[in-house]
């Protein structure tokens, strides 16, 4: 399957919906930053493939996954192209999640007067 990188973030996103349940109502309770550091983690560790310098997933786990989400959730691949999908995916998901929270406050629905 041959696709751009926008058709593969967008096909993983749908992913991680259908197969992994991490649908809006998940994203919604992740506010501080988790989908961020994990998105980050991926596209550090393709960095780090792409330019040979990588570390032992303990160290990415470490330095920047979220802490409340469990250490076996970062599931790197091989490929570089692979995790670069994954952290776009979690950027979208990050962005979407901003989104309707600001509609949200601008309807009052966050119980402000």
């Amino acid at each position: 399957m041959t696709t751009d990188g926008v058709a593969r973030i967008a096909l993983e996103r749908l992913r991680q919906q259908d197969e992994e349940g991490f649908d809006e109502a998940h994203d919604d309770c992740q506010f501080r930053g988790e989908l961020c550091g994990a998105a980050a983690t991926y596209a550090q560790y393709a960095s780090d493939q792409i330019f040979g310098d990588l570390r032992d997933h303990e160290e990415y786990l470490l330095d920047m996954w979220p802490g409340s989400w469990r250490e076996d959730q970062f599931n790197p691949s091989k490929n570089p192209i692979r995790n670069l999908t994954k952290a776009g995916a979690l950027i979208a998901a990050e962005i979407d999640r901003i989104l309707r929270e600001r509609a949200r406050v601008r309807k009052g629905e966050d119980g402000s007067l």
